[in-house]
């Protein structure tokens, strides 16, 4: 593998961007509205996602950022959706 000057080698790079994972921010998560309902959101870990009590749907959140496509959501309980 190609080594990254002062970075080491590609796999402790992706080590410790997988250790520094960062939570969405307190800021966003009370700004945050369900896109069809416009109902709270709940923050779930694992998977990581949103959840919408009102309507049981899923939105999940990829690389730190949230998916708030209704057509990204899922239902909740239903883990075949990425």
């Amino acid at each position: 593998m190609p080594k990254c000057e002062n970075w080491g080698d590609r796999n402790s790079l992706l080590f410790e961007v997988e250790r520094n994972i960062m939570a969405l921010d307190p800021f966003l998560k009370s700004i945050l509205v369900c896109p069809k309902c416009k109902g709270d959101l709940i923050e779930e870990t694992s998977p990581p996602g949103l959840v919408c009590e009102s309507c049981q749907l899923v939105y999940p959140i990829r690389e730190d950022i949230p998916i708030m496509l209704i057509e990204e959501a899922h239902a909740k309980g239903d883990h075949s959706s990425p």
